[in-house]
């Protein structure tokens, strides 16, 4: 009886892994998109000394602080704004045009 509830529990995992392994390469696409680091590149660069200048998120949450890292290319202008015209564009609750 014990072998057959963790078969089952095998059986309904593995559907759910699936789908967070989904989100996680969504995810991942969506940040290379905008330009911005996943975590595991963040902390790597992190690590090393930093020469190139970048834009970290800010927050009292502890755990969302430092998660977005979007490096700024070296030698061009850029504009950070809600306009189309903008490099970094930033929008959402609160972002006026």
């Amino acid at each position: 009886r014990a072998q057959r509830l963790v078969e089952e529990l095998h059986r309904l995992h593995r559907p759910q892994s699936e789908e967070q392994a989904e989100l996680a390469r969504w995810r991942e696409e969506a940040l290379q998109a905008q330009g911005m680091l996943n975590l595991t590149e963040t902390r790597k660069s992190l690590d090393r000394e930093q020469v190139t200048p970048y834009l970290m998120n800010m927050s009292d949450d502890p755990m969302l602080a430092g998660r977005l890292l979007y490096y700024l290319r070296v030698g061009q202008v850029t504009t950070i704004g809600s306009g189309s015209g903008s490099t970094v564009l930033v929008n959402g609750l609160g972002v006026v045009p």
